[in-house]
């Protein structure tokens, strides 16, 4: 038996265990951000003049799993490929930590903004 159909029948979720796993492929759905075959870590300090983020290819181009019962999506990298790539960044290994979601001030600045315009153009129509 072929070794990719023997990979199919004991496809095994690497979360629950569970042999009802489905093989298939990521697809975005803006135009301008297609899928590229490619891995980009997150939340990873890359230096300023950087030409590039880190990434790493898909080991099987562009196939995923996915589990039927728990929902885990998984695919796999080359670890050297990845190092490598995290080396371009001065990774030390510690845990990615997703940064603290800053608080938008932009509507608050710009309400302030048309409300002094609105005083400001009340006060001339006042005068005249």
């Amino acid at each position: 038996m072929n070794d990719s159909i023997q990979e199919q029948i004991n496809l095994t979720c690497p979360n629950c265990q569970s042999n009802s796993c489905l093989i298939g492929r990521l697809d975005t759905l803006s135009v301008d951000t297609n899928f590229d075959g490619k891995f980009y870590p997150s939340y990873l300090k890359v230096p300023f003049l950087a030409v590039e983020r880190p990434n790493v290819a898909l080991e099987k181009n562009d196939e995923f799993k996915a589990c039927t019962q728990c929902g885990h999506l998984w695919s796999s990298v080359d670890p050297k490929q990845l190092n490598l790539s995290l080396k371009k960044c001065d990774w030390d290994g510690k845990p990615q930590v997703k940064p603290a979601e800053r608080k938008s001030y932009f509507s608050l600045i710009s309400s302030a903004i048309i409300a002094g315009l609105l005083l400001v153009i009340m006060f001339f129509n006042y005068q005249a």
